[in-house]
């Protein structure tokens, strides 16, 4: 992907946006999500799931489920867009569309 059409994807998908993709990928420092573009996955890192406590490989959601997270950043060298899905971060989430509906 060049560069032009990364920014065109961080411009599309941008921080703070809540996004859906489905589990393609388990690894030990979190699992990988098909967001529907062909060239970029979504990553939620092992220590995205939880707020406090431990997140363990055996409690990754399921190869082929749909999971949802906000997006907080970027891997640029991977072209992947990070994203959590601490219930804090749903949580804040949920509370900013309730502030722009009001």
């Amino acid at each position: 992907m060049d560069d032009l059409a990364w920014e065109n994807i961080k411009d599309k998908y941008q921080i703070g946006t809540f996004i859906r993709g489905k589990v393609v990928q388990h690894m030990d420092v979190g699992i990988f999500l098909d967001i529907g573009e062909p060239e970029v996955k979504g990553s939620i890192g092992i220590g995205n799931f939880v707020d406090e406590g431990e997140m363990r490989e055996d409690l990754y959601p399921a190869i082929g489920s749909t999971v949802g997270g906000v997006i907080y950043g970027y891997s640029e060298e991977e072209r992947q867009i990070n994203l959590s899905a601490t219930p804090s971060a749903i949580g804040e989430f949920l509370l900013s569309i309730q502030n722009t509906a009001s």
